[in-house]
């Protein structure tokens, strides 16, 4: 067969599967729909083809990666307390979202650790938590703009989008799509709606007073991420890339 026929026959195949998918979608009910759509998030299915590497912590046990499935396809894990530690009654929307017991701040810091470790190979000036300048008294054009003279980011970092001197304060947000107010958007507003969120807080600020640049590092807690996070990640990747090559 010649190569223009088999690229008609790849094109009618890919079309075929694609009506497919969309014929399953459709029988689903909506809470399945909408597990489809959050698992089919670039990114959120990294963790199914990532080698199990312990220094990575991609290793997963027998029973973390059942659970990872119940949860990928909204399948109920095994051995679920009754109760949460805050004395709500348990389940794994509630889990995702409570923070006793501190596992949204371990899901958090585990992710600002990762971006701060790696940044310090293409970058340089990493810090951890940085405090923001205190206000003395700026005008802000947003009243929602942040004047908490305690304020602190996740990492702020030197060199990585543009000069060697030009910084830029990160934060991380990893919010959970199934919580009410998530899952009555679209996706792709929510993504969108959290990132606003961030910059209504603290853009303007970091601009006039710190003289910098702030990037919004957006997630939702199974893996996918709003737009500039994946502008972010791309630029990490082509950083780590020329490093890692040179």
């Amino acid at each position: 067969q010649s190569p223009q026929i088999q690229f008609l026959i790849r094109i009618r195949e890919t079309a075929n599967l694609k009506k497919k998918v969309e014929e399953i979608h459709l029988g689903l009910n909506r809470d399945q729909q909408h597990l489809r759509e959050l698992t089919s998030e670039k990114g959120a299915s990294s963790w199914l083809n990532s080698r199990p590497v312990t220094i990575h912590n991609t290793h997963l046990g027998k029973q973390e990666f059942r659970d990872a499935l119940c949860l990928r396809y909204g399948w109920q894990p095994r051995l679920l307390p009754a109760r949460c530690a805050c004395g709500t009654r348990f389940s794994v929307n509630h889990a995702m979202s409570c923070p006793t017991g501190g596992y949204p701040s371990i899901r958090h810091n585990e992710v600002r650790d990762f971006f701060a470790t790696t940044l310090t190979e293409v970058a340089h000036n990493v810090a951890v938590e940085p405090h923001l300048q205190p206000v003395t008294g700026e005008q802000f054009i947003r009243h929602s703009t942040s004047t908490d003279d305690q304020a602190r980011l996740d990492v702020s970092v030197c060199g990585f989008w543009g000069s060697r001197y030009q910084k830029i304060f990160l934060d991380v947000s990893i919010f959970n799509p199934l919580a009410p107010t998530n899952a009555a958007m679209p996706l792709a507003d929510a993504h969108l709606h959290h990132e606003a969120r961030k910059r209504n807080l603290y853009d303007e600020r970091i601009r006039e007073i710190e003289l910098a640049t702030f990037t919004p590092l957006i997630f939702s807690a199974y893996g996918g991420f709003s737009p500039t996070t994946s502008q972010f990640v791309k630029r990490l990747g082509i950083l780590l890339s020329e490093k890692r090559e040179a």
